[in-house]
């Protein structure tokens, strides 16, 4: 890192841009292969035999419009990171801090979880088969796991924007194909 007169301070304000998205896209490329292994697993192992992807990934694979395109890979990744990693993050973090004084470990790894699993059940989707939903709950819940991570570690909601956006990107991409 540098500095400028002793101050430990990024001396290039670009910094406080460039490691966040960076470590998000890094990070959104390495979910994007957990995803592949994992349904490469799951699909030649039959665990969700005749399982139909969701609408929205069905729309994304027959007919990708702009509109789609914009909702996939700006809206929902700024919308569900505002919420999960910031307002709920936000408000669970205050409320273990009045209720112990400090964060712990234990509240830590349950904030973590449970924010992960909220994360997770908004992406189900009532209008096809709770197989298909079943799934999408693994990948969508290690998603959050690292989406937290990314906040916990560079204090800024562009990491895990970065990366949601990443992955969604390299998954409408893999789907095309």
């Amino acid at each position: 890192m540098a500095t400028v007169n002793g101050d430990s301070k990024n001396a290039f304000p670009w910094n406080s841009v460039l490691y966040p998205v960076g470590t998000g896209l890094a990070s959104g490329y390495a979910l994007h292969k957990m995803d592949r292994a994992y349904f490469d697993m799951t699909d030649r192992y039959g665990v969700f035999s005749g399982a139909l992807p969701q609408k929205l990934v069905q729309t994304a694979m027959e007919m990708p419009t702009p509109a789609l395109k914009a909702r996939v890979l700006v809206a929902s990744p700024v919308l569900e990171e505002g919420v999960f990693r910031g307002l709920l993050r936000n408000n669970q973090i205050i409320a273990n801090e009045s209720q112990h004084g400090k964060e712990t470990l234990v509240d830590k790894t349950e904030r973590v979880a449970v924010n992960s699993a909220l994360f997770s059940s908004i992406h189900f989707d009532p209008t096809t088969s709770l197989k298909s939903n079943a799934r999408i709950a693994a990948p969508l819940f290690v998603a959050g796991v690292v989406f937290n991570g990314l906040m916990e570690a560079t204090g800024s909601l562009l990491a895990p924007i970065a990366g949601h956006s990443f992955v969604n990107y390299l998954s409408m991409s893999h789907l095309r194909k």
